[in-house]
């Protein structure tokens, strides 16, 4: 996890005396807006996750007895398995298929590029080659510290899901 993502993270976190901030007071301090904030505080959920998931301690074994789950939602996968069939439909027929909003089958797609083995299928058809190259050209050395504009989004016509789905890729092949 990006230290600049773990630090945000733990701020939302709440203990003894001690309330958590909320989305909206990390995206004052740091400029991102709610929604990319909220965006990646649940990446950071994915991550936790994963990493508790990979630890072998044995008093987390007791606390997570009886209740082990894929890292992988069910509706994440369906979502994900919909997506790689169906490679005519937009992610606005696979929501309404799906009976979920648009942000979800999103959501959905990035939790799987976090968490699967291998989610170069989902990148493949996610990013158009021009729009990796264009990014490729634009991206700083530490592509998780990037953030999304409205430049970017003018003259790449991309969205944050792309952006956000680019970062994921270029962190991974990097082991950030």
């Amino acid at each position: 996890m990006p230290p600049q993502l773990a630090n945000h993270y733990a701020q939302t976190l709440i203990g003894h005396a001690r309330f958590g901030q909320t989305t909206k007071q990390i995206a004052d301090q740091t400029g991102f807006e709610p929604d990319e904030v909220w965006l990646w505080l649940y990446i950071g959920d994915c991550l936790m996750v994963r990493e508790f998931a990979n630890l072998h301690n044995p008093a987390l074994e007791l606390l997570f007895q009886g209740i082990e789950k894929d890292q992988l939602s069910h509706s994440a996968l369906l979502t994900r398995d919909m997506f790689l069939r169906s490679r005519n439909q937009s992610l606005a027929e696979i929501a309404s298929k799906r009976q979920v909003k648009i942000t979800t089958v999103k959501e959905h797609l990035l939790e799987c590029a976090i968490l699967l083995t291998d989610p170069r299928p989902l990148f493949k058809l996610v990013l158009s080659r021009q729009t990796i190259v264009e990014l490729d050209k634009r991206a700083p050395q530490l592509v998780t510290e990037w953030k999304f504009d409205q430049t970017l989004e003018k003259q790449l016509n991309i969205d944050f899901f792309e952006f956000r789905m680019y970062q994921i890729m270029r962190s991974r092949e990097n082991g950030s």
